[in-house]
C-alpha cells in the first residue's frame, strides 16, 4: 500500500503539472515542487501513524510528478539527438539508484533485534 499510494498520487497529478508547468513555467515548478518534495519527505519520515504515512506518501507522489516531468523534458531539450537517449537512461538510472539507496539507508540505520546472525557492524 505504501508504494500504490504514491502512484495514485502521481497518477492523479499528472494533466495539473501539466497545466502548470506551461503557465508558470519550469523553472518555479522545478525549484517549487522540489522544496514541496522535500517537506512531504520529511513529513513521512517523522509520521507516528500509518495514517500519516500514507498521506505523507500520497502528497510526496502527488508533488513529485510534476517536477520530474518537467526536469526530463527540460534535460531532453538541452541535448542533441545523439545524446538524448542516453541522457534520459542516465536520468532514469539516477532515479532508480535512489530508490534503492533509501530502503538500503534504512536497513543500516534503523536498530534491529539482534539475533546473533548478523555482523557486528549492523
Amino acid at each position: 500500500m505504501l508504494n500504490a499510494i504514491t502512484y495514485l498520487g502521481m497518477i492523479t497529478s499528472a494533466l495539473l503539472w501539466g497545466f502548470l508547468a506551461d503557465t508558470l513555467g519550469r523553472k518555479e515548478i522545478l525549484v517549487t515542487g522540489y522544496l514541496i518534495d522535500a517537506l512531504c519527505v520529511i513529513i513521512a519520515g517523522l509520521s507516528q501513524s500509518y495514517e500519516m504515512l500514507v498521506t505523507a506518501k500520497f502528497f510526496t507522489g502527488l508533488i513529485v510528478n510534476g517536477p520530474y516531468a518537467t526536469l526530463t523534458t527540460t534535460i531532453s531539450k538541452f541535448h542533441s539527438a545523439k545524446h538524448r537517449t542516453r541522457t534520459m537512461l542516465a536520468l532514469g538510472v539516477m532515479y532508480g539508484f535512489g530508490q534503492l539507496i533509501t530502503p538500503g539507508l534504512g536497513w543500516l540505520l534503523i536498530p534491529r533485534k539482534n539475533t546473533g546472525r548478523e555482523p557486528c557492524w549492523l
